[in-house]
């Protein structure tokens, strides 16, 4: 088994981060909503043929709990930043809160958008007023998150996928339009060994 995948969770309270993660590891869906501190769950995916092992941290999204969320996020392999999809709030806080945040104490950690209870958009009430597949692709490209993908704890659907495309984030960053961290780097030195060149630098033969 290849060394572990940090995973944290991020985003509003009570937009079912805590079930989304007991759906994807124990395959169960509480009744009940009990705010979380901080807690972590233990499991394995697979990418390429390869088991991985998910070290899964969830967050408190409350306020109270601002000064001491960051703590959880050292050695941090890719961020879920999550919204329920009843709840324009939970999705418009993500830019104005979680980005800011995340991006202040992990600079260049990935991040995947998660929509979290799709099942919702089956309610014959909820589901009217439901952020839809498009609004989430496009705030997608709003924030600069990786990837967009939806979830259902209720249904258990979507999750195993997500925890697999965690792994391969960790594992194979560029095939999901990750550049290696020093590409930009080597392309600045490059540029700038041309623009000496060009200076009348001497060329050794």
């Amino acid at each position: 088994m290849s060394s572990d995948t940090k995973v944290v969770i991020v985003g509003d309270g009570a937009i079912g981060k805590t079930n989304f993660l007991l759906s994807g590891v124990n395959h169960i869906f509480p009744e009940d909503y009990n705010p979380t501190v901080v807690d972590n769950f233990v499991t394995e995916t697979t990418y390429n043929g390869r088991t991985v092992g998910l070290t899964l941290w969830d967050t408190a999204g409350q306020e109270d709990f601002d000064e001491l969320r960051h703590l959880s996020y050292s050695d941090t392999s890719v961020f879920l930043i999550g919204f329920d999809v009843s709840s324009t709030t939970s999705l418009e806080n993500i830019p104005v809160k979680w980005i800011k945040e995340v991006r202040h104490y992990c600079p260049d950690t990935p991040i995947v958008l998660v929509a979290l209870k799709c099942d919702l958009r089956e309610d014959p009430v909820k589901g009217k007023e439901c952020i839809t597949s498009e609004q989430g692709e496009a705030f997608k490209e709003k924030i600069g998150a990786v990837c967009y993908r939806e979830s259902s704890a209720k249904q258990h659907k979507g999750i195993e996928e997500i925890f697999q495309l965690c792994a391969q984030i960790k594992l194979d960053p560029e095939s999901v339009g990750i550049k290696p961290k020093n590409a930009s780097s080597n392309n600045q030195k490059s540029n700038q060994k041309k623009d000496d060149d060009k200076k009348g630098g001497c060329l050794m033969m």
